[in-house]
C-alpha cells in the first residue's frame, strides 16, 4: 500500500470505512435496539452503502 498516490489512499479509506458501515448494518437486526439506539437508524441507510460499494467496485 505504499505505492498508492493520495487520491487513491482516500479512496481506499473511504471504500472502507463505507464496508465497515456496511457488515455493520448487516448485524444490527440482531442486536436489540435499546442497546444501541442511534446505530439503529444505520440499517436505514443499507440501499444507499449498497449504492456504494457497487460504486467503488466499478
Amino acid at each position: 500500500m505504499k505505492n498508492l498516490k493520495f487520491f487513491e489512499k482516500v479512496v481506499f479509506f473511504l471504500n472502507s470505512v463505507v464496508a465497515f458501515l456496511l457488515l455493520l448494518s448487516y448485524v444490527l437486526p440482531h442486536v436489540p435496539p435499546k442497546t444501541f439506539a442511534t446505530l439503529s437508524v444505520l440499517s436505514l441507510g443499507v440501499p444507499f452503502l449498497i449504492l456504494l460499494n457497487v460504486l467503488f467496485f466499478v
